[in-house]
């Protein structure tokens, strides 16, 4: 596998995911959720060190809120439309419409770098152009640069409709190859799409000592193992391998990060400038959903 370029991923190719500011989030929770002025010295810092954008979404609890307050005009910003699924007809034009407007006064912005859909079925057929149809004005004044989705599958991605594909969100790990080995990555990336990736640590089961790992996930126990035993050969932290392995992907453009304290923040960055490694990961690839979806992991972990 080519090695990652580093030229070309600086720190201004990742984007400061903000889930955890608004909702308890991933398999380890010790942390917890970092209270309002963690929050702002947690974008200062990032700011400082060259991170620009940053992702969130009206369905991360108050998210969105703790981003506003905090004041974030300097920043590039990716917001999500919460599903749609119970809407029909021309009423998505008005409720993507209303979305992104209460979206503006949560942030405390006046514009967006993305606005993604957070279901991809709100984007397809005649639901897609209703959508369009929806936030067209504000893309015509500027308001929103680019128009997109997050998706779990390469199969996700098939029929959204040309206007809302400039950028496509999707998970990526070691154990996550899907995008990447079915060629939907790059061929997404010919027709011009963005790619941003996230999961890079699968909700941060992969960064847990072994030890540590819920009960829950000891069914995987062969496939963690084997991972596991990349990290102790290869030298390097478990950080270093997940963040080398999304750095080596030519066709992703950014990479979204999620930290809860100034430290992790460090620790990734440090990581990220140390993530050249020298393995076979396509050997560590899984295709069992139940293990590299965490929607399936239900409550268990």
């Amino acid at each position: 596998m080519k090695m990652p370029d580093r030229k070309h991923k600086s720190a201004q190719s990742l984007i400061l995911g903000t889930v955890q500011f608004g909702l308890p989030y991933g398999v380890n929770k010790e942390d917890g959720q970092p209270d309002i002025g963690q929050v702002r010295d947690l974008l200062n810092l990032a700011f400082e060190k060259g991170i620009r954008e940053l992702d969130t979404a009206a369905a991360y609890g108050t998210s969105e809120e703790v981003l506003g307050a905090c004041g974030i005009e300097q920043w590039s910003v990716i917001t999500k439309v919460p599903s749609l699924r119970d809407v029909e007809g021309a009423k998505i034009s008005a409720n993507a419409y209303d979305y992104v407007q209460r979206s503006f006064e949560r942030l405390k912005v006046s514009s967006l770098q993305g606005l993604l859909a957070h279901d991809h079925n709100d984007l397809i057929g005649d639901r897609g152009r209703h959508f369009y149809e929806g936030v067209a004005p504000l893309m015509a004044s500027g308001q929103i640069k680019k128009l997109g989705v997050s998706v779990y599958e390469p199969d996700d991605v098939t029929d959204i409709i040309a206007p809302c594909r400039q950028i496509i969100q999707l998970p990526l790990n070691i154990f996550d190859q899907r995008f990447v080995l079915s060629g939907a990555a790059s061929r997404l990336k010919a027709e011009g799409a963005e790619l941003h990736a996230r999961s890079l640590f699968l909700q941060g089961l992969l960064l847990m000592h072994p030890d540590e790992r819920p009960s829950a996930f000891a069914r995987w126990k062969k496939q963690l193992a084997e991972f596991d035993s990349e990290v102790q050969d290869s030298n390097k932290s478990a950080l270093s391998l997940c963040l080398g392995y999304a750095r080596a992907q030519e066709d992703i453009a950014r990479l979204v990060i999620g930290v809860n304290t100034p430290e992790q923040l460090m620790e990734i960055l440090d990581a990220f400038q140390d993530s050249a490694v020298h393995i076979n990961f396509d050997k560590l690839s899984s295709d069992d959903i139940s293990f590299i979806d965490p929607r399936k992991w239900g409550n268990q972990a």
